[in-house]
């Protein structure tokens, strides 16, 4: 996975709703996909008219129905297709593009042209708006999510970089997360990333755990050294450290034998907000993207990729990158 040439043929599948995450979502797609020289599939999913809605007006309707949904859905999708025409048009040639207009219910569609196409990654839009509103977007997304055969990159509508200057891969130190590190460290160097940040966050934090180990010594009648709280995150901070090595090791990837474009690194403290403060500008790394490994049974693992807060990343200007377990 360290060659950025080696998936040159698997196409990368930008998904547009042309809402104001449109521009990063190309943006983001086309530079991937020049960069591992991929062609680029810009899809578009139409939603067909319901029984129910349609249903409401027949009465009123001097055409057939089924005529007048074939009418309404025809004209969607040359209208798409031609918003899609003219966002390819601006990209000048640079690369091998193909437009797509699909109808049927966005996951579905989604998921399904990635696993036709044997798409090497999946690029969707998350205008901030839309999660602050519930809208059918999230329930879209977290659809695609947990169904789709390739990783998902999350992209937001607010500001990103111009390049991803450091990459962050969340690894939990469990088999689900393994594909998430070689896919971490393929797309940070397709993408010219200068430093890859490979954390593990401990949830359990140093007072609470020194404070538990008091009373614990003074239920049962005995002392505890004032240093044994720190001696003791200090060794387990050393042997998380030491499996994060080893498990980047195993993926024979280039960033730990370059001196100064590797960090190993143990957090401790609620999960989601250590990372978000890891990775900001202000008071951590200022990693332009953030690698999750995906749960199969995300729904039953909250701190994992299935409720990640795409809201708050896309605040940030930060992009969230999801890879299934069995991702190549």
């Amino acid at each position: 996975m360290s060659d950025p040439k080696r998936l040159k043929h698997t196409p990368v599948i930008a998904a547009v709703d042309f809402d104001s995450a449109l521009g990063n979502t190309v943006k983001v797609a086309v530079e991937i996909a020049r960069r591992s020289r991929s062609k680029l599939i810009l899809l578009h999913s139409v939603r067909e008219w319901s029984g129910y809605v349609t249903s409401s007006i027949e009465g009123n309707m001097s055409l057939p129905l089924g005529d007048v949904m074939a009418a309404n859905l025809q004209a969607e999708i040359e209208d798409a297709r031609q918003q899609l025409e003219d966002v390819a048009r601006k990209l000048k040639g640079e690369l091998s593009v193909e437009l797509r207009v699909v109808a049927g219910i966005a996951n579905q569609v989604i998921v399904a042209e990635a696993v036709l196409s044997q798409a090497q990654i999946l690029v969707l839009g998350s205008p901030e708006d839309s999660w602050r509103h519930k809208e059918h977007r999230l329930t879209t997304l977290l659809s695609v999510l947990h169904e789709a055969p390739c990783p998902v990159l999350v992209v937001g509508s607010g500001q990103i970089d111009e390049k991803v200057q450091a990459v962050a891969i969340a690894d939990d130190l469990t088999p689900w997360s393994r594909s998430a590190i070689r896919t971490g460290f393929y797309f940070a160097e397709a993408l010219d990333a200068a430093h890859v940040y490979h954390m593990h966050v401990n949830p359990l934090q140093r007072e609470r755990f020194a404070a538990a180990l008091r009373r614990y010594a003074s239920r049962q009648g005995t002392h505890v050294r004032p240093e044994a709280a720190s001696e003791f995150f200090k060794d387990l901070e050393h042997d998380l450290s030491l499996q994060l090595r080893e498990r980047a090791s195993d993926e024979t990837i280039w960033y730990p034998d370059r001196e100064g474009h590797y960090t190993a690194s143990v957090l401790h403290g609620p999960v989601l907000d250590t990372i978000e403060t890891a990775i900001s500008k202000e008071q951590g790394w200022d990693a332009g993207l953030i690698v999750f490994g995906q749960h199969r049974s995300f729904h039953r693992k909250p701190f994992r990729a299935g409720n990640v807060p795409f809201g708050e990343m896309a605040r940030l200007g930060k992009m969230a990158l999801i890879v299934p377990p069995e991702a190549a």
